[in-house]
């Protein structure tokens, strides 16, 4: 069933920077600085319906400051956030989205939401289903719904916020798994330029991961360009020298020496005959929870 979004749903962007709508209404934090009310949101939505406590909020963003100081700080910052999402709503009345529980706070898991990392998930989940059962075509659809909503780092703007720096690293290494299935995906089909374009999209992203490499040199060699091929090896050995000043894996040295030698790979499968066609499409169901 297609999730239809109503005037009341709350859209949150993640990928890239933060922007929060409520319907068509965009929902505006003061963003001056020193300001926790927009880190709180973010903090909440992160593990929407989860309680934080009091000390762990404080713990996270004020650090060392003086508890007295953060406990009150935090009061009015909630209360400046709930103000922003409800704008009428009356003093002393319960917030419809951050409820007060147990000493803390949540993000109410009743309210509709469309979250893009919540459906960053889905869609990746519904891929690896799709690939382990080897429906290729159905695979790539969701891999590429996936990754299209990966509009930059996770939160970029708190690049240097170290609660953040853990979530930015997860959803980056999650992003480029997701380019490097739907790139092998794309082979599997025999769509080879486009499996090359999404390898090195990886690579742009992450220049060393190796398995992006790898899947590189792969898309190259059976697209019929084995120079690519072995161009795109000796660029990334003169990288890691430069960077880190070491040689790919053996892993990877071992595809080298195959394409060296000129060793054929594996032909692409034949999709499965009941797969959809190119045209359909896929409906979106953006109030998917994480479980």
């Amino acid at each position: 069933m297609t999730f239809i979004e109503q005037k009341d749903t709350l859209r949150v962007q993640m990928f890239g920077s933060f922007q929060v709508w409520q319907g068509a209404r965009p929902i505006v934090l003061n963003k001056g600085a020193p300001n926790k009310s927009i880190a709180i949101l973010k903090l909440l939505l992160l593990e929407r319906g989860q309680p934080y406590t009091k000390d762990e909020l404080i713990d996270r963003l004020y650090g060392d400051s003086n508890y007295e100081k953060a406990a009150g700080n935090l009061r009015v910052r909630v209360s400046e956030l709930r103000q922003a999402l409800e704008p009428d709503l009356l003093k002393k009345k319960q917030s419809r989205y951050i409820l007060t529980v147990h000493e803390g706070y949540r993000f109410n898991p009743d309210i509709r939401c469309n979250i893009d990392v919540e459906r960053f998930s889905k869609h990746t989940a519904a891929g690896y289903r799709r690939w382990s059962s080897g429906e290729w075509l159905r695979a790539r659809r969701h891999f590429l719904l996936a990754t299209s909503l990966y509009k930059g780092l996770f939160l970029a703007e708190d690049r240097y916020e170290d609660w953040a720096i853990q979530y930015q690293n997860l959803w980056k290494d999650d992003y480029i798994s997701a380019l490097l299935k739907l790139s092998q995906c794309e082979l599997e089909l025999g769509y080879t330029e486009q499996a090359i374009r999404h390898s090195h999209q990886a690579i742009c992203t992450a220049p060393l991961r190796e398995d992006a490499l790898r899947q590189l040199m792969i898309c190259h060699w059976k697209n019929g360009s084995r120079a690519a091929a072995l161009g795109a090896y000796q660029a990334a050995c003169a990288q890691y020298d430069s960077t880190v000043a070491m040689q790919p894996s053996r892993e990877t040295q071992c595809l080298y020496q195959e394409i060296v030698a000129d060793q054929p790979l594996p032909q692409p499968s034949k999709p499965d005959a009941f797969l959809y066609p190119l045209g359909e499409k896929i409906s979106i169901v953006s109030n998917w929870q994480r479980p």
